[in-house]
């Protein structure tokens, strides 16, 4: 019995591990979990368990009757995302549509993120109405008002340059403490968003630092113009950031 015990166990931890490796969500939530990291702030796009990688829990809550999907999205330090203290991400997102290669999504404005250490059933009911209402929820479907990202299962990895590689050590210098990277959006003209939060197992009470990477490696931090991030609420901030960036604008070196 013991044996089989252990045989089971080493199969269950081989798929979790391959799992791991392959970086990839199940297919079908594909077009969820990628609207989820182009949007997101901090995700990692795992979950994990131990030392087990385990993929981010997606669920869909609700659809209108155009085809728009109301779904949730959790990562955490723990296999039971039940559990609000072992969460780090909670986020409830709207989708606009989806097709065989995209998905179509409002910009910014298409996600809240729980506050997990106040959560307040009713508080978050009135949220999601409000984030239906601003995403034109049982309205006909307006693709001029949407963006579109290329459908992927696969986790998005950091690949950073040497400079960028060296303006993170710096800032972690400067914080001192090791912040987790993590990368998100990417614009049309080969910009990306990263942001920094510092690593631990009590998440989010210590520095939160946003940066944009420019096509030539130069980097526009929120730091450098007093733009203060809220893990919870950073529309407005990130807004800020974007404009400072000319994001989504063609890019012309100075």
């Amino acid at each position: 019995m013991k044996r089989m015990v252990v045989i089971v166990f080493m199969v269950l931890l081989a798929i979790s591990i391959y799992s791991c490796k392959k970086g990839e969500v199940d297919q079908k939530y594909a077009a969820h979990y990628t609207e989820a990291v182009s949007s997101l702030l901090w995700c990692r796009g795992t979950s994990s368990s131990g030392t087990i990688k385990i993929n981010p829990q997606i669920e869909v809550i609700d659809r209108d009757s155009f085809g728009r999907i109301l779904f949730s999205y959790k990562e955490g330090f723990s296999a039971d995302l039940k559990d609000l203290s072992s969460i780090n991400i909670y986020a409830f997102l709207v989708m606009q549509a989806e097709d065989t290669d995209f998905v179509y999504f409002y910009e910014g404005n298409n996600y809240i993120c729980v506050d997990f250490n106040n959560y307040q059933e009713e508080s978050i009911q009135k949220q999601i109405d409000e984030l239906k209402k601003s995403n034109d929820w049982e309205k006909e479907f307006n693709l001029n008002k949407c963006i579109k990202k290329c459908k992927s299962a696969k986790k998005i990895l950091n690949s950073f340059d040497n400079n960028v590689k060296s303006y993170i050590k710096l800032k972690k210098k400067e914080v001192g403490a090791d912040l987790r990277v993590c990368t998100s959006a990417q614009d049309n003209f080969g910009r990306t968003i990263i942001s920094m939060s510092e690593f631990g197992m009590t998440p989010w009470v210590g520095k939160l630092i946003v940066c944009i990477i420019q096509p030539d490696g130069s980097v526009i931090c929120s730091d450098d113009y007093n733009i203060v991030f809220d893990y919870y609420e950073y529309h407005n901030s990130l807004e800020a950031l974007k404009n400072v960036a000319n994001w989504n604008n063609e890019f012309i070196t100075k």
